[in-house]
């Protein structure tokens, strides 16, 4: 049986989320670790304290400023607000990012009231040039996912670029091994080597607007992961819709302006553009009080589970901590030993996903499968505990060891989280995070192949 160890850090940063993981192998050595969504609405202060925190963790732990994996669930400023910092302190390997064409994109920068020329709008216009510009120190790929919900038009025509990576058996796994390409995991299923929106430009306009774009830029295919050393996979699930009822003519019009968005030689140029295009948006969808978009990449992280090949959770450690001036005290320490069969060791990232149907529900279970759904030990719990993001019942239906929140309770508006939704989760030992209190778990564990006795005898806890 080999070791591993996993830890997964929430911050508290108020109102927003800052989630980060480590794989380490059995001499504590770092072989990937990663960051889901970093920001806040919260005082700037607070995240910036969180960032340097983590950035003396992880100089500590492998030595180098190198990130394999960066994950934005979706285009909100309180999920995204820390990412600049973050990309000018670090290598990243990959960017996980869902893919939402840019008429959806230009209804969230309206939505968000986005300034003509703030990170913000910057970011929404072009994702690909905007993380390359403030990556100073490099990133790798930047990935989109597809989502199952986009229409035959939405996802670029060019050819397929497809490549099928070798499938390890787990006999040939070996943590002690580096990987082959630092920050490069294995993508497991189909995808193409191509940014979708240039598929609005010519082949000359393609050339000149990605002249300065070094990192690889993909798009994932439905049902595609990432896998390291063909034991741990990341999962990411794109649940994107627009809700709105007519579009057809706001996204005409965007798409009639992509071009000059896209290679805008300045910013009045956009100005004027998106002057525009806000008035079209504004006769088009109104002033509704609801979010049109439902947008939130959800991500799954855990060991693969396939065939007679398992995770075996020996020790959990659940930390309750403080932070001031980069000194850490715990609050809340608990400590569980398992015994045979394996317990529960993946980790459910919602972001500010929706899971408020029985449809929406069962889509997200049909496309993670019923093994993944079963090893759930920690779900964040989707937008901060919002009750319209959440249905009755959801936490029996996802039984999760853990089930962690990460808002401002302080707040009386917007009330996250709402009490109805922490009472759904009261028996499935609730975290909450917050401007005071971080968390972190840590898991130890074993990969082994199960044999027919093993698997019959009954799990034990202390």
């Amino acid at each position: 049986m080999k070791m591993w160890e996993v830890n997964y850090d929430f911050y508290g940063v108020g109102q927003g989320l800052f989630c980060t993981g480590a794989l380490l192998n059995n001499e504590s050595k770092v072989v990937y670790q990663w960051i889901y969504d970093c920001g806040t609405n919260s005082k700037k202060d607070l995240l910036r304290e969180k960032i340097k925190h983590y950035a003396v963790k992880t100089n500590d732990l492998n030595g180098s400023n190198f990130i394999d994996l960066i994950c934005l669930s979706h285009f909100d400023h309180d999920h995204i607000s820390g990412v600049v910092d973050i990309l000018s302190r670090f290598k990243v390997g990959d960017v996980l990012l869902p893919y939402i064409p840019m008429w959806k994109r230009l209804v969230i920068a309206f939505e968000e009231k986005c300034r003509s020329g703030s990170y913000l709008m910057d970011f929404l216009i072009d994702p690909v040039a905007f993380l390359q510009r403030k990556a100073t120190r490099g990133i790798g790929r930047i990935i989109y996912v597809s989502s199952p919900n986009d229409a035959p038009d939405e996802i670029s025509e060019i050819p397929d670029n497809f490549i099928s990576p070798r499938k390890l058996e787990p006999n040939e796994y070996n943590f002690d091994e580096e990987l082959p390409i630092s920050g490069q995991a294995l993508i497991e299923g189909n995808y193409k080597a191509v940014n979708p929106d240039d598929s609005m430009l010519t082949a000359e306009d393609r050339e000149n607007k990605n002249a300065g774009i070094k990192a690889q830029v993909l798009t994932l295919e439905v049902g595609a992961c990432l896998q390291i050393f063909s034991v741990w996979e990341f999962v990411p699930y794109n649940d994107s819709c627009l809700v709105s009822l007519v579009n057809a003519k706001f996204k005409k019009k965007v798409l009639l302006k992509s071009k000059s968005l896209l290679l805008g030689k300045n910013n009045a140029e956009r100005h004027s553009i998106l002057t525009e295009l806000k008035e079209i948006y504004d006769d088009v969808f109104g002033c509704k009080p609801y979010r049109r978009n439902v947008i939130s990449l959800f991500l799954y992280t855990g060991p693969i589970l396939s065939g007679n090949f398992c995770s075996w959770v020996i020790h959990s450690e659940l930390y309750i901590w403080k932070q001031q001036n980069l000194q850490l005290r715990v609050v809340t320490e608990k400590s569980t030993l398992y015994f045979w069969p394996p317990t529960k060791s993946g980790v459910l990232y919602t972001g500010d996903g929706y899971l408020n149907t029985l449809k929406r529900i069962n889509s997200l279970i049909d496309f993670l499968g019923e093994k993944r759904m079963k090893n759930i030990h920690l779900l964040q719990v989707m937008h901060h505990g919002a009750k319209g993001n959440w249905r009755s019942g959801l936490a029996k239906i996802l039984n999760p060891e853990y089930s962690l929140f990460s808002s401002d309770p302080s707040l009386s508006s917007p009330g996250h989280p709402h009490s109805d939704v922490a009472k759904d989760f009261w028996n499935y030992n609730p975290i909450q995070v917050d401007k005071v209190n971080s968390a972190t778990l840590t898991l130890h564990a074993g990969l082994t192949v199960i044999s027919p006795e093993m698997s019959k005898k009954k799990r034990k806890r202390l």
